[in-house]
């Protein structure tokens, strides 16, 4: 399956709205959240255990902000305020309206280019923040 091929998979997917649910993973991240808020716990090193319970906290978070999320824009969609000078495609833009919230959504089809996700999600963070003020990111 291509990039374009799981893109459309994706939006055909969110037609559903128990989409989310069909997110695979969740019961180990349910597992990794209750592992480390287990109070017998022990790190084997703290900066790592901080760093994972940072990622675990935000990944629960957002895949519960997803149920009542709605697509605002799909990778066909440049939604820069100046599209004469400069393009911006996040494959999915969604908003969690009841909280205020935008949800960036990068889709990659390999654990080899979760390097490359990261830094897209982090360029489409930074333009969201200078484009669009009235979201909480």
């Amino acid at each position: 399956m291509t990039e374009g091929e799981l893109q459309q998979a994706i939006e055909g997917a969110i037609q559903d709205p128990a989409w989310a649910e069909a997110i695979e993973g969740q019961e180990e991240l349910r597992k990794a959240v209750a592992t480390q808020s287990h109070e017998l716990f022990v790190p084997s090193f703290p900066i790592d255990y901080m760093i994972r319970k940072r990622l675990v906290s935000a990944a629960a978070y957002v895949l519960d902000r997803l149920k009542t999320a709605s697509v605002v824009s799909t990778s066909r969609s440049n939604i820069s305020l100046d599209a004469a000078a400069e393009t911006f495609y996040p494959d999915l833009l969604l908003i969690d309206e009841s909280r205020g919230q935008v949800i960036i959504v990068e889709l990659k089809r390999s654990r080899q280019t979760e390097r490359q996700a990261l830094t897209e999600l982090l360029a489409t963070s930074m333009k969201s923040r200078t484009t669009s003020h009235s979201f909480q990111i």
